[in-house]
């Protein structure tokens, strides 16, 4: 079985992370696909360094389980960007906080 692409206006999770998401670090193209239970996010995040000057993107794919998406893996590929410590907790908690917003939602409370 392979990823298929999915539309965010079709997944109301996806359109949930990427509307909360995006911009705050992660300010490049959202490539969303399923397989199965699972959400596949791949975008990349916009590097700022300590005196607050950009200095590149590096790769984050995001995988969620439709049924339990808390438990998301976050995996930061080829960060060449020392200076950024803290990064992949700064990105699995913005990730994490659209999450719960998502849950919190009427239609997911039944």
């Amino acid at each position: 079985m392979k990823y298929e692409y999915v539309s965010i206006e079709d997944n109301k999770l996806a359109k949930l992370i990427e509307d909360k998401i995006k911009g705050s670090g992660f300010d490049y193209e959202f490539e969303w696909t399923t397989k199965g239970d699972i959400l596949r996010l791949k975008t990349g995040y916009h590097v700022i360094n300590d005196n607050g000057t950009y200095v590149g993107r590096t790769p984050v794919a995001v995988w969620f389980d439709v049924n339990k998406p808390e438990d998301f893996v976050l995996r930061i590929n080829n960060n060449p960007f020392r200076c950024c410590y803290g990064l992949k907790e700064y990105a699995e908690d913005t990730v994490y906080n659209a999450i719960l917003q998502w849950q919190a939602l009427p239609e997911n409370n039944q």
